[in-house]
């Protein structure tokens, strides 16, 4: 217990030498309480505030019991969430029922309208990369033709799938498989393409056709695009139409 305070008479009172006991800090259970040890040295204290033990400060009391006290004070004050205890379930609030529907509502309805689009959005793309990959096989068709000075060109072998040949000039030898392109899900070539695109050393079409070949390219949600091929050997990928058929 502190002792530094003056007497009523205006004396200075004899310390103990005990300072107050802070070892109670994070000490929930208390030693049982002492039995007072009558000592005629021992100077009393006195209290201008109140009469009863306060923070160290004891009225006519022992040390050990100054001490106690000031141990019930230590770990009712200074006990770790005491204080903000009251506080904290204070502010410990859930979400109501009410509450988790109207979010779950505002969440389907965002859902309703943008799912649609991401999957209109992911076919129109997987069609286009359908369109380029044939493009593409054409092209590398007709590189083979003209760099090799020979004969080479497409074969739609199945709905979804392209083969990149390459022919004997004259006609002997079976033609050499030299890759292939395959379209994805969702993309199909249509009933009616052309089942053979040939380019010879000079890059143009052989035979020579009357019109452009057109391939076209169907969607599975309606749309389709075109791949065309002029008689001198250019490629053009058409943008995405709808079918107003389906």
């Amino acid at each position: 217990c502190s002792s530094d305070r003056e007497s009523p008479r205006g004396k200075p009172v004899a310390s103990l030498g005990q300072a107050r006991n802070t070892d109670c800090l994070f000490k929930v259970a208390l030693s049982p309480y002492p039995q007072p040890v009558p000592n005629p040295n021992v100077s009393f204290y006195w209290s201008r505030r109140s009469q009863t033990p306060t923070q160290g400060r004891c009225l006519r009391k022992t040390p050990a019991k100054c001490n106690y006290a000031s141990a019930i004070f230590c770990n009712h004050m200074f006990r770790p969430g005491t204080i903000t205890r009251s506080r904290t379930r204070q502010d410990e609030r859930g979400f109501s029922l009410i509450e988790m529907a109207i979010v779950l509502l505002i969440i389907a309805i965002v859902s309703a309208f943008v799912v649609p689009q991401i999957l209109s959005y992911m076919r129109m793309y997987r069609l286009g990369v359908g369109g380029r990959n044939v493009a593409t096989a054409l092209q590398r068709a007709r590189y083979l033709a003209t760099s090799n000075n020979t004969l080479a060109g497409i074969f739609v072998a199945e709905l979804q799938h392209v083969d990149i040949e390459q022919y004997d000039p004259e006609g002997k030898a079976k033609p050499q498989n030299m890759g292939g392109v395959n379209l994805p899900s969702g993309v199909t070539f249509a009933s009616d393409v052309p089942k053979l695109i040939a380019f010879d050393g000079r890059g143009v079409i052989t035979p020579m056709p009357k019109d452009s070949p057109t391939i076209r390219i169907n969607s599975s949600d309606g749309y389709y695009l075109n791949v065309t091929v002029s008689p001198t050997g250019q490629v053009t990928v058409s943008e995405a139409q709808r079918d107003d058929r389906t």
